[in-house]
């Protein structure tokens, strides 16, 4: 994995006085260089080593929408909450439907976290058993891309707006997934749900910066993410063509998000435009720091904070990707 930009930490818009909440982009620059040398790194060792799989996963993405998302599509299925590792007893029974061996404060080094107490450092997180069947009958789902846009391309950080126009980036982007699907094929995955983007050009971060009138969303911006949906879709059919045995979904978060955002009140939202948590114009200046700062009834609103939906409309959405209300054909 590579980093998350800990440049839009709030220690660190504390430390560095951000104004109205910006990235500290000199911290996200440095992460960047990381993510970019471990790219570089990966490719060296897949060509250096014979028969291995190595795949680097860019942490610049929407891990929000991951946390909120993917116990509710473990309940969908069945299983429970998937238990930390350091929190279950060690049996069988309580491991194979999964386990999560995320350790807050460890480090790519050994003492990386020491201090803050008992961590799983990298060098223990890695196992050293492949279980090709399990593997193969699990599903993965991939949710990811959004903070590629928030953090990166629409803050042009590396002036890469200069060097890509949207379309040439999205599609950079979707065959970047597509090669890491590959990857996970090779790996013996069979099953993968891919999510599109949901329509950023609603979040209160945006509708703040570019001063919406009553709450419209930036056309501009949506646009960039219907592309990118477009893209990653029709990647999404190729790869159903060419691997063997391979079912892979494509959802579509923009469909599922414009359905809420349009039919509001039909699903109980009063609150369209402005989040639960924040601070300034729409209360998206400011990210959600405390409990202190939400709303008395977050279910009535679309936004938790800058850009993440609240936990009512993502069970909204994992409804309906679980009936397949926002599959198009030939994606399934």
């Amino acid at each position: 994995m590579g980093l998350a930009p800990i440049g839009c930490a709030p220690n660190y818009l504390g430390l560095y006085s951000s104004k109205n909440g910006e990235c500290v982009v000199t911290i996200n620059g440095m992460i960047l260089e990381f993510s970019f040398a471990g790219r570089d790194m990966d490719s060296e060792l897949n060509e250096e080593l014979v028969d291995a799989n190595i795949i680097f996963s860019d942490a610049f993405e929407d891990s929000m929408d991951i946390i909120q998302n993917h116990d509710r599509y473990a309940l969908r299925l069945g299983s429970p909450f998937v238990p930390s590792y350091l929190g279950q007893a060690g049996s069988i029974e309580e491991m194979i439907l999964g386990v999560n061996y995320s350790s807050a404060g460890a480090g790519i080094i050994f003492s990386s976290g020491s201090e803050l107490g008992q961590h799983i450092s990298l060098a223990q997180q890695i196992g050293d058993d492949a279980t090709s069947n399990l593997i193969s009958s699990s599903v993965f789902y991939i949710s990811i891309g959004s903070n590629v846009y928030i953090q990166y391309y629409l803050l042009n950080v590396s002036n890469d707006q200069s060097v890509y126009l949207p379309w040439s980036f999205n599609q950079f982007l979707a065959q970047t997934i597509k090669q890491e699907i590959k990857n996970l094929y090779n790996a013996k995955v069979r099953k993968v749900v891919v999510m599109g983007l949901a329509p950023i050009g609603w979040a209160p971060d945006y509708l703040g910066i570019y001063s919406s009138k009553n709450g419209e969303c930036l056309v501009t911006i949506n646009d960039m993410i219907l592309e990118f949906n477009f893209a990653v879709r029709y990647m999404v059919s190729e790869l159903n063509e060419v691997l063997v045995d391979a079912s892979i979904i494509f959802c579509d978060a923009f469909e599922g998000s414009m359905d809420i955002i349009q039919n509001h009140d039909r699903y109980g939202f009063n609150v369209t435009d402005e989040a639960c948590c924040g601070l300034g114009e729409y209360k998206g200046w400011i990210m959600c720091v405390s409990p202190e700062m939400a709303c008395n009834n977050a279910s009535s609103h679309i936004w938790w904070d800058q850009f993440h939906p609240t936990s009512a409309v993502n069970r909204i959405l994992a409804d309906n990707v679980w009936s397949s209300l926002h599959t198009p054909s030939g994606t399934q």
